[in-house]
Formats: structure tokens, sequence, C-alpha cells
């Protein structure tokens, strides 16, 4: 399994409070349940989900292992910012990854 983790941020010429939240990504299907796992997971910190969806970042179309991309909040945003400055919510969002990866992990092995 491949987790890469991300804080998102709106470019300049951008309403930098258009957009926050947290979202994930993945490249091959068989990635699609663990972004989604995460992703349930992450929206449980409050954060808003802005979804799951399949991109061609290189760093998940490997498709011999699971692969995802998560973007947790958006730097550019003030509330997203202030939550990540503190470091209880980072624990939080940590935990929430992991829950995510070891809820996938136990469903994969019930499915062998």
């Amino acid at each position: 399994i491949f987790v890469s983790i991300h804080h998102d941020s709106r470019p300049g010429q951008c309403d930098p409070l258009g957009r926050r939240g947290t979202a994930s990504y993945y490249g091959v299907p068989q990635s699609r349940e663990l972004a989604e796992r995460i992703l349930k997971r992450l929206s449980k910190t409050g954060l808003k989900s802005n979804g799951c969806r399949r991109r061609d970042y290189a760093v998940v179309l490997p498709g011999d292992y699971p692969a995802v991309l998560v973007e947790c909040a958006y730097l550019s945003h003030p509330k997203d910012e202030e939550l990540l400055l503190k470091k209880k919510f980072l624990t939080e969002m940590g935990q929430a990854i992991g829950r995510g990866i070891v809820e996938y992990v136990e469903k994969e092995g019930t499915d062998q």
C-alpha cells in the first residue's frame, strides 16, 4: 500500500476561500476502495469531503499495489490553515488515514 499525503492550495489568481476540505485520488480501479475508506475517515474529522476521483497522477498509477494520493486540507483557506496549525488536528488526520488503511486491509483479508 502506498499513500501520498498532501495539503492542497489554490493558485494566487484563484479565490483562496473558494475551496476547502479533503479529497482522495486513485489511478487504477483496484485502488478506489482504499481511497474511499481514507476519505470517509478524514471527513469524520470535520473536513468537508470534496470526493474521491480517478486521476492519472504518476504517484497513483502503479497497478501492482494499491496507491492513493490524499489532499488533507487547503493551506490557502484560512480555516483549513488554522486547523493544520494544531497538533491535535494533525494527529486526528493521521489517525483517520491509519484507520482507513486498517479498514481496507481487514476487508481485503476477508475477501480472499
